[in-house]
């Protein structure tokens, strides 16, 4: 939520007196039960409101013990405060998760606020992948529906070459990455990505090159989800690149310009704590790293 531990700072100490102010405002005798449970929301009051409890009991020499704790005084007990930590304590944990996932940063990609109330946030509810979208002809050639307007129309028609036999049936079976109209701009207008129409097959080398600033590694930081695109869509394998990143990430990932390796670290050592990266089968780690090396 905060890119500098100064403002962090700042917000959490506002709203740390915020609920000691609330606190003062639910110490009066004639404050009702449900009100300061309600207030308890804010673990600063059912901390406080907990403290008090003990102290009170601690004063009088009766002591806080499994007896007393039940026991409600001004309408409260120790029990109730700490029962309203545990709840503070999952609340927030579920609340930080939820923003976590969707509120802008530099960095990742942000779902819908209403992405709870979406099926295809749920793998169960996302049904079976239809892929394929054409049709195999006579001569065993696909006639794909869609055409490769959106492709040929970046470049001179003497630089564009028609996909090959085995790159059609990609295509129809969905075998393949298509980019559409992949655009980046930044604050201020700059446009790193202008739009990238593109396909790319599989069992392929795919270079993609450029002078610097071009645009290329912003446009990569996008497909692994780096960064948030501007405009634009991306399907690998049927898959919405942006849209089930999670999945996407299971059969895919980037291989940065430098080395990330760690000196202390043997071959294998690397191998296994990648492969955990990736979120492998444990079953199968010891199998994939030794068929590896």
């Amino acid at each position: 939520m905060f890119t500098g531990s100064k403002y962090a700072g700042i917000v959490s100490t506002i709203i740390y007196f915020c609920g000691v102010l609330v606190n003062k405002l639910i110490m009066d005798e004639g404050t009702l039960r449900s009100s300061k449970l309600l207030a308890s929301l804010l673990p600063q009051v059912a901390l406080m409101q907990g403290s008090i409890q003990f102290a009170n009991y601690e004063s009088t020499g009766v002591g806080l013990d499994a007896s007393t704790a039940s026991v409600l005084y001004a309408e409260y007990s120790f029990n109730s405060a700490l029962w309203m930590l545990l709840l503070d304590f999952i609340l927030y944990f579920l609340i930080g998760l939820y923003l976590d996932k969707v509120i802008p940063s530099d960095f990742g990609q942000r779902l819908n606020p209403c992405f709870l109330c979406m099926p295809s946030y749920y793998t169960c509810c996302r049904g079976n992948r239809q892929r394929g979208n054409g049709r195999v002809n006579n001569e065993g050639l696909v006639e794909n529906e869609e055409d490769d307007h959106f492709e040929r129309n970046q470049m001179p028609a003497e630089n564009y070459e028609s996909p090959t036999v085995i790159c059609k049936h990609q295509e129809a079976s969905g075998n393949y990455l298509r980019i559409e109209n992949l655009q980046k701009t930044f604050g201020g207008g700059f446009r790193a990505v202008r739009g990238i129409n593109v396909k790319m097959y599989d069992s392929q080398i795919f270079a993609l090159l450029g002078h610097n600033g071009a645009g290329k590694t912003t446009a990569i930081s996008m497909l692994t989800g780096l960064i948030k695109k501007s405009q634009g869509s991306a399907h690998c394998y049927n898959v919405d690149l942006f849209e089930e990143m999670d999945e996407i990430r299971e059969f895919m990932g980037v291989c940065p310009q430098h080395d990330v390796l760690f000196e202390k670290l043997t071959p294998r050592e690397h191998l296994d704590i990648f492969y955990d990266f990736k979120g492998g089968d444990p079953a199968r780690k010891q199998q994939e790293i030794t068929s590896l090396i």
